[in-house]
């Protein structure tokens, strides 16, 4: 097939560290063009890809600019869009603005649109009850079909990984692993009180302090927090955060939000490493409570998780991984999905 791939555009893809969607889209394309599919990936001029690649910004042009100007979105997806009778399907990643056009888009050949975000915050609603019915929107969790149960849904794809790429180790340390974003939604300083009440230390991983949200965040309730029984190691590249996964006793998912998705669990289980989580948003369809990992209701509870980590087997959670999220099982329905559009376009 011509499939036709927009990348958000503000980090490379794949990007140099943090940016789980152009992850995600870098595997999916690098894949689909392994198995023989003709490819053009649209993404910033600086990306990486054995695909096509196609252009307007010469180089991602960052966060910082992604707040200030949405005209750098714009010029990116209408770079796409003018192409798209050269394809046979469009997968559009980006946001807001992409699916938008591409809702208009689809009458000339089939747009998918994977929502990677909250599809009932209050900015993206309005704009997905205004082209669900005109796009094959995909979702990536049931958890996240169940909070926006008015929109039309085409598909439900759970990430995958390339599972070769993380390595497995039955040998633990003795310290809880977070990793993820300075954001109260991520609940950083949930797991600092979870860990300390357990009696661990806890290892944290994060990109560097940008907005001023995440810097209040940071400076207002995660500082008062800190102790010599919390480790900053800052943003990680892939090798150390496999690292960091493999050798943790669990990694904790203490999310303070209905979280979509949730890559971390997936990335953690991959290396062997249970999880423990807030059952909110899809944790629950990630962690199997006592098998890979546990759920807990509460914030306190997560400290008697913490404690109980050994009784989950490492190679039970790879095994896991293998059999729910691997890339090519990701790739295998993405497939399916573009085929079964494709021969259902116009009729």
């Amino acid at each position: 097939m011509k499939i036709a791939m927009i990348s958000p555009v503000w980090l490379r893809t794949p990007p140099v560290a943090y940016g789980a969607v152009e992850s995600l889209v870098s595997l999916l394309v690098e894949e689909l063009v392994a198995r023989g599919h003709d490819v053009t990936l649209y993404a910033s001029g600086d990306s990486i890809t054995t695909a096509k690649l196609r252009s307007y910004h010469d180089r991602a042009p960052g966060w910082d600019n992604a707040a200030q100007n949405g005209l750098f979105e714009l010029m990116h997806v209408l770079t796409a869009y003018q192409d798209i009778e050269e394809f046979d399907v469009v997968h559009d990643h980006s946001d807001p603005l992409g699916p938008a056009i591409g809702a208009y888009a689809n009458t000339i050949r089939p747009v998918v649109h994977t929502v990677h975000g909250p599809p009932a915050s209050r900015w993206y609603r309005p704009i997905y009850t205004a082209i669900h019915r005109r796009i094959n929107l995909v979702a990536i969790s049931r958890a996240q079909q169940l909070v926006s149960p008015e929109l039309r849904y085409a598909d439900m794809i759970h990430h995958g990984l390339p599972l070769d790429r993380f390595s497995f180790s039955e040998e633990k340390d003795d310290y809880t692993f977070y990793i993820g974003r300075m954001d109260a939604a991520k609940g950083l300083h949930l797991a600092i009180e979870a860990t300390r009440k357990a009696g661990r230390k806890l290892v944290v991983a994060t990109k560097a302090v940008e907005s001023e949200a995440e810097r209040a965040y940071f400076e207002d309730v995660v500082t008062p927090l800190l102790g010599p029984d919390v480790e900053l190691v800052g943003e990680v590249g892939f090798a150390e955060k496999v690292e960091l996964y493999k050798h943790a006793a669990c990694t904790i998912v203490p999310t303070n939000w209905e979280e979509p998705f949730g890559l971390t669990a997936i990335e953690s289980l991959a290396c062997g490493t249970p999880v423990v989580a807030l059952r909110r948003g899809a944790t629950a369809e990630i962690v199997k409570h006592g098998v890979n990992g546990y759920l807990a209701d509460d914030p306190a509870q997560m400290a008697v998780f913490i404690d109980r980590a050994d009784e989950i087997s490492a190679l039970d959670c790879r095994r896991d991984a293998e059999s729910r999220f691997s890339l090519s099982l990701m790739v295998d329905r993405h497939e399916q999905l573009y085929r079964r559009l494709e021969s259902s376009h116009g009729s």
